[in-house]
């Protein structure tokens, strides 16, 4: 992992759990994840780079704890040094265009595409002894199912205009970045090492853009009505399990809880996960809650506590409910602390 990327996800008065990071740029969806990303702000961050190892993460992690640049307390918390060298991340991975990271199989992605291109430009070129792309099985089911369903040329010429389109749109650099990838025809296609020496960018840097255009990529062409929407329509994802839109649903129709729990024979404490972590994700006017917390229960909750949410502590005895109405109050008052709201603006 890049150091430069895990400064910009450090805070310079919030201590941070290194393990919090971590799970959430791979994508995990525990509720405490979940919750403590969100009280990080980091939940745009959200299944950015599922492939991340722990090594990666903690040798990076000591590299900058050595430098100084990184604080580390007795707890195992991160803070950021104030002598850190930060680089705003995000003019090469906006917030917005990363958000989208959560709804995607991203490797699933970047293979269906570079194979369902390959495959165009063999179709064009007339060149059908190549040696095609080493990608796993959804995405030859996928590039076979969508090629087999093209109109030949028509379709084929409509999905290469789209795609042209689609580069003019973007700036010169993420284009070339983009197009350096491909291979087919009479072109092999660059590695990352070899995009970084090309374009002279870091290898940081060429990281995040490259994730840019692809998060880019399947936000212009989300529309199944499209080509290349098509191609790319398996590489999506619910935001929610269907069982947790299941248990929302139920909630939503007016079912408790405990009712939930016996008709689905679930453990209440596994419907209350379900209920905490679609509070987390979705936006705030998409979860009802105040099916849970009326404003004597929220009021009741909140009062004794510390302003910095962070520091709150659940005493049973002390605030006379169940932690899930406790737990529930401090998302939806982080929601209303910070401003953050989960919505999809791609």
């Amino acid at each position: 992992m890049a150091p430069e990327l895990l400064l910009a996800l450090l805070s310079l008065t919030q201590p941070r759990r290194p393990k919090v990071i971590y799970n959430c740029l791979r994508g995990r969806k525990t509720v405490s994840i979940l919750f403590w990303s969100l009280r990080y702000d980091l939940l745009s961050w959200l299944n950015t780079f599922p492939n991340l190892t722990w090594t990666s993460f903690e040798a990076t992690l000591g590299q900058l704890v050595a430098s100084k640049q990184v604080q580390c307390d007795a707890d195992g918390q991160l803070l950021l040094s104030p002598a850190a060298a930060r680089i705003n991340v995000d003019v090469m991975l906006p917030k917005t265009t990363r958000q989208r990271a959560k709804l995607l199989h991203l490797k699933q992605l970047r293979e269906t595409v570079l194979l369902g291109l390959q495959a165009l430009a063999q179709q064009s070129h007339h060149q059908m002894n190549y040696f095609p792309l080493s990608v796993g099985e959804p995405a030859r089911q996928a590039v076979r199912s969508w090629f087999e369903g093209l109109n030949q040329q028509h379709d084929q010429k409509k999905a290469i205009a789209s795609l042209a389109n689609w580069l003019q749109q973007q700036s010169e650099l993420q284009a070339n970045l983009f197009v350096a990838q491909f291979v087919g025809g009479s072109v092999t296609g660059l590695t990352s090492t070899q995009l970084a020496q090309q374009f002279e960018l870091p290898s940081w840097e060429l990281e995040l853009r490259q994730l840019a255009n692809w998060l880019e990529f399947a936000g212009a062409f989300s529309s199944s009505n499209t080509s290349l929407g098509q191609l790319i329509a398996a590489c999506w994802q619910s935001q929610l399990s269907a069982s947790i839109a299941q248990t929302l649903l139920a909630i939503q129709a007016d079912k408790s809880r405990q009712q939930i729990s016996e008709q689905r024979h679930l453990k209440l404490s596994t419907v209350n996960e379900h209920l905490l972590t679609a509070a987390i994700l979705l936006p705030i006017d998409q979860f009802p809650f105040t099916k849970f917390l009326s404003p004597e229960v929220h009021h009741r909750l909140a009062a004794n506590m510390p302003q910095n949410i962070d520091l709150w502590q659940f005493d049973q005895q002390s605030v006379t409910t169940d932690f899930f109405l406790f737990r529930l109050t401090q998302i939806l008052e982080s929601k209303h602390d910070t401003g953050t709201d989960t919505r999809e603006t791609g």
